[in-house]
């Protein structure tokens, strides 16, 4: 038994190599790329779903966001999608690029919104720029996510937040109550609720609100800098009774969510502590197996996430994931059902 279980075992390693190498050499293939673009597309749901519009026909307000155009609308999701492909091939498959990089693929409407000098000048020629590092780092603070997260007047710290905690770090959150008033808190004639974030607090301040916004407020919180657009703000202007106000941002919050502990200041912050997040690897790592072996992991596959999890923290290589998975026991063998 010992011979017939080495002689299985050298079976298993050819064979494992074997799909590597093959893994390895499909990645190469141009195609590959495409499928890349398409995960990123879908993980940050710029795609229609029933639930939700695509990037391009999200609504907004169209006299508050005048530059809005077709050409923005494409931009942003050719950024969104090329960023993930720059960090999966050109960055040596690396989740921190991805989560921290200032290189943004951008056209004119698109480098304009960004404040960009010396960029693309026409919504057909885009080009490879550097961002602000005080204002942006990495894919959650870029225009394809941040517009889609959003009404369509203003920055929705409740949508970006529920996003980060489901998608990036994969914690369970209830639905709301059947009965919940779901609608955008409106600017009123107090003084002290004018800004988007003091009419969410006074919205959410109940204590069975607060199971689940205790977290999610402050991943949302710390977005404030970005309006509906995506667009960089540090105050925010309105009206009430037809008299304008403008009210400054506040960006900085204490989070309590998975992994995430202690106070941040803006999305820069935040994008550094999903980068570096324990819970969000894991959660990227649940994406990419469902994507590759088209089901959910379970319990039997415990070991192998485990394995996964230090691979990705210690080689910061979502390429290498990716090849593990595709080479792992979970891909090759069909487990018998019990009897």
């Amino acid at each position: 038994m010992k011979i017939k279980r080495t002689q299985q075992d050298a079976v298993h390693q050819r064979e494992e190599r074997h799909v590597r190498t093959q893994a390895d050499r499909l990645l190469a293939d141009p195609r590959a790329r495409q499928m890349v673009r398409r995960f990123a597309s879908t993980w940050l749901g710029l795609d229609a779903t029933t639930l939700h519009p695509a990037i391009e026909t999200i609504d907004k307000n169209k006299t508050k966001f005048a530059y809005d155009t077709p050409g923005l609308r494409d931009a942003m999701r050719q950024e969104t999608e090329s960023l993930y492909e720059h960090a999966f091939f050109e960055k040596n498959g690396s989740f921190k690029a991805l989560l921290t990089s200032t290189d943004a693929y951008v056209n004119g409407p698109l480098a304009t919104l960004y404040g960009v000098k010396g960029g693309p000048t026409s919504a057909d020629q885009y080009a490879w720029v550097t961002l602000d590092p005080a204002q942006r780092a990495g894919i959650f603070t870029r225009a394809g996510f941040l517009a889609s997260e959003a009404s369509a007047d203003y920055q929705s710290p409740v949508h970006r937040g529920v996003f980060i905690m489901r998608n990036t770090l994969c914690q369970n959150l209830p639905p709301p109550p059947p009965n919940v008033d779901n609608t955008p808190p409106i600017p009123n004639g107090s003084t002290q609720l004018r800004s988007v974030r003091s009419l969410l607090d006074a919205k959410t301040a109940g204590g069975s609100c607060q199971s689940c916004h205790g977290m999610i407020n402050p991943i949302g919180f710390t977005l404030e800098n970005y309006d509906a657009m995506g667009a960089w703000q540090t105050q925010e202007n309105g009206a009430v009774d037809g008299t304008p106000y403008t009210v400054d941002v506040d960006a900085k919050a204490t989070l309590k969510a998975a992994d995430l502990i202690g106070p941040v200041q803006g999305g820069v912050e935040l994008s550094s502590l999903l980068a570096n997040s324990d819970d969000a690897r894991t959660c990227v790592i649940q994406k990419w197996f469902e994507k590759a072996l088209a089901r959910t992991a379970s319990d039997d596959d415990k070991c192998l996430m485990a394995d996964l999890q230090s691979q990705l923290k210690a080689n910061d290589d979502l390429k290498g994931l990716v090849i593990a998975l595709a080479s792992s026991d979970a891909a090759l063998f069909i487990k018998e059902p019990a009897q």
